[in-house]
C-alpha cells in the first residue's frame, strides 16, 4: 500500500501526473496486489478530478476506492462461485467413484465367500456360519447338525467325461441339495466333489437325519449332462455336536463317518459313533507329523525286483515309499499317500523319494548285471509342480544316474486329470532320455487312443488282470493276450504286476509276457537286500535285452 498512499497524497495538478503510474500499476499487478493497484488508481483518478472540478481530492478518491471494491468483490465472487462449481463437480465424481469402489468390495467379498461353479457358500462361509450355530446353540440349549457328501466315483465319471462334463455334474448336484434342506440351512462346497450342509436348531437327530436320506435319494436321480444320463451316489457323514463341541472336531467327526460310509459300500449314510473317533485322531496325528517324520528318517524306501519271466533274471527295480511310524508301526502307502496328497506333504516327500531311488539305482548301473532300470512313482501334485522337472534333473544330477536307467511311473487317473499339462512334463523328461510308464494299465479310464499321444514307452498291466491266469477256467486269458497285442502294436514294453502263482506265471510265459514283478519272483527288498541280490545275479551273467 506504501505506493498507493504516495500517489492519494500527491499535490493534485495537471503536473502531478507522471508516466510512472502505469508502471507501478503492471508492477502491482503482476505482484498479486490487486488492491493496491486500484487504490492507485482511483488516487489519481481523485486527484484529476479534484483538479477539473475542484472536489477536494481525497473525497474523490474515496469514492472511486469504494467503487473499485465493490467491483473487487464481485469479481471475487464470481470466481468462488466457479470454484464452488468445480468443487461439487469434484464432489460428485468422488461419490460415484466410492459407489464402484463399494460394489467392487461387495463382488470381491461375495466371490471370497462363494464357490465360483456353484454359487454355493465356500469353506470360509461355512466355518463362519457353523461358528455361529454353535454359539447360537449354545445360548438356547439347542443342538448343531453337519452332513459331509462326497460324491463317489466321481473321479471316474470326471476322467472318462471330461473336467466340463463333471463340473456341470457338480452343479447340478449342488442344485438337489439345496433344493432338499431346510429354510436357513447352509449348503457349501468344500472343494472338489465334496459339500458340507450346516443345520442349526436341530430339535432331534432324526431331522438331520431324515434331511441326509433324502440327500441320498436326489442324488440317486439320473443326470444329464451330455446326451446319455450319468448315475452318481453319494456318501454322507453326520455329526451332531455335543455340549463344548467345536466346529473343527464337530467336522472331522461328520468327516470320519463319511468315510465310514464309503468302506460300507458307498450310496448311504453313517451316523458318527464314538469309535470312529480313533481314525480321526490317527489321521490327525499322521498328518501332522510328515514334516517331522521326514527329517527324523521314518520313511525308508523298498525295492522290487523287476524279473525276466522266462529265466528269472534280475532287470530293475520298483521304489516303493514305506513308513515307521513311532506310534502306530508301519502305515500301509494306502493310507499315507492319499493324505500326502491332500496336504501338498507329497511335494517334499516325492523329491526325497526321487532323489533316494537315484542314488540307490546309481550304486548299481555299473554292476556286472548291467545297467538295471529304477522305477518311481509320481503323483498328481508332483506333476503339477512346477519344480518338478528341475527337482529330476537335480537327482540325475547329484546321483549320477544315467537319465535312461529311471521310469517314471504315473496311473492313468493321474495322467487324465490334466493331460495337456502332464504330457508337457513327461515330453520334456523324455527328451533327456527318461522313460515313461503307465501304472495299474487297464484300470483308469483313458482312451486307448490317447496312448498314442503321451511319450510312453512302458505300461504295466494291473494285478486284478493277472489274478484270474490261474484258474483252470482259463478266464482273463483273451484280455490279456490283447492287451499285449496292443502294446506291440504301439511299441511298448509291458511288466505285469502281481505275479503270485507259478500257473500265473507259467500262464503269462506262454501269452508272450517277458517281464515282470510279484511275490513269487521277489518281495520288496530294503536297500541292503536288493544289493546283495545285484551282486548275487552278477556272478558272470551277461545281462539280455529286458527294456533296452
Amino acid at each position: 500500500m506504501h505506493g498507493a498512499k504516495q500517489w492519494l497524497l500527491l499535490p493534485l495538478s495537471a503536473s502531478a501526473v507522471d508516466a510512472s503510474l502505469g508502471g507501478d500499476v503492471r508492477k502491482a499487478f503482476r505482484r498479486g496486489e490487486v488492491v493496491t493497484a486500484l487504490v492507485m488508481v482511483a488516487a489519481y483518478a481523485g486527484g484529476l478530478a479534484g483538479y477539473l472540478a475542484g472536489i477536494p481530492a481525497l473525497v474523490v478518491g474515496a469514492a472511486l476506492l469504494v467503487a473499485a471494491a465493490m467491483l473487487y468483490l464481485i469479481w471475487a465472487m464470481a470466481g468462488l462461485r466457479t470454484q464452488a462449481g468445480v468443487l461439487d463437480d469434484q464432489a460428485q465424481r468422488l461419490q460415484e467413484a466410492v459407489g464402484v469402489v463399494r460394489l467392487l468390495e461387495n463382488e470381491l467379498r461375495h466371490q471370497g465367500m462363494h464357490d465360483r461353479l456353484t454359487g454355493l457358500p465356500n469353506r470360509v462361509l461355512l466355518d463362519d456360519r457353523l461358528e455361529h450355530a454353535l454359539r447360537g446353540a449354545a445360548r438356547a440349549d439347542g443342538a448343531v447338525a453337519v452332513l459331509i457328501c462326497d460324491l463317489d466315483g466321481f473321479k471316474h465319471i470326471n476322467e472318462s467325461l471330461g473336467h466340463r462334463a463333471g463340473d456341470k455334474l457338480l452343479a447340478v448336484v449342488a442344485k438337489r441339495l439345496a433344493s432338499v434342506v431346510r429354510t436357513g440351512d447352509t449348503v457349501a462346497r468344500m472343494g472338489g466333489d465334496e459339500f458340507a450342509i450346516v443345520m442349526a436348531d436341530i430339535d432331534e437327530p432324526g431331522v438331520a437325519l431324515n434331511v441326509a436320506e433324502r440327500i441320498v435319494s436326489a442324488v440317486r436321480r439320473p443326470i444329464y449332462v451330455s446326451e446319455a444320463p450319468i448315475t452318481a451316489t453319494v456318501s454322507v457323514g453326520l455329526a451332531l455336536a455335543g455340549v463344548g463341541t467345536s466346529a473343527e472336531v464337530l467336522l472331522s467327526e461328520s468327516d470320519a463317518a463319511m468315510y465310514a460310509a464309503k468302506s460300507r459300500g458307498k450310496d448311504r449314510v453313517v451316523c458318527f459313533e464314538e469309535p470312529m473317533r480313533t481314525s480321526i485322531v490317527r489321521r490327525m496325528a499322521l498328518r501332522n507329523g510328515f514334516a517331522d517324520a521326514l527329517h527324523g528318517g521314518e520313511f525308508y524306501l523298498q525295492y522290487q525286483p523287476h524279473m525276466s519271466l522266462p529265466d528269472r533274471r534280475l532287470l530293475g527295480f520298483e521304489a516303493l515309499a514305506r513308513w515307521r511310524h513311532p506310534n502306530y508301526g508301519e502305515i500301509e502307502p494306502d493310507e499315507f499317500i492319499p493324505l500326502a496328497e491332500e496336504t501338498g506333504f507329497i511335494i517334499p516327500l516325492g523329491r526325497w523319494i526321487l532323489e533316494t531311488a537315484c542314488l540307490a539305482g546309481a550304486s548299481w548301473q555299473h554292476s556286472a548285471v548291467g545297467t538295471l532300470t529304477m522305477s518311481v512313482n509320481v503323483s498328481t501334485r508332483q506333476l503339477a509342480n512346477n519344480h518338478f522337472f528341475d527337482d529330476m534333473q537335480a537327482a540325475l544330477s547329484y546321483t549320477a544316474l544315467e537319465p535312461t536307467a529311471l521310469i517314471l511311473e504315473a496311473t492313468e487317473s493321474i495322467l487324465m486329470v490334466d493331460p495337456e499339462g502332464s504330457a508337457r512334463v513327461l515330453h520334456r523328461a523324455k527328451e533327456l532320455g527318461v522313460r515313461i510308464a503307465i501304472d495299474d494299465f487297464g484300470t483308469g479310464y483313458s482312451s486307448l487312443g490317447y496312448l498314442s499321444q503321451l511319450p510312453v514307452d512302458v505300461i504295466k498291466i494291473d494285478k486284478s488282470f493277472v489274478d484270474p491266469l490261474g484258474e483252470p477256467s482259463g478266464r482273463g486269458h483273451a484280455l490279456v493276450s490283447a492287451i499285449l497285442r496292443l502294446a506291440e502294436q504301439l511299441q511298448l514294453a509291458t511288466i505285469v504286476e502281481g505275479i503270485e502263482t507259478e500257473a500265473q506265471l507259467q500262464t503269462l510265459v506262454r501269452l508272450g509276457y517277458t517281464i515282470g514283478q510279484g511275490e513269487l519272483l521277489s518281495p520288496p527288498l530294503d536297500r541292503d537286500a536288493a544289493a546283495a541280490l545285484v551282486r548275487a545275479q552278477a556272478n558272470g551273467v551277461d545281462r539280455a535285452s529286458g527294456l533296452r
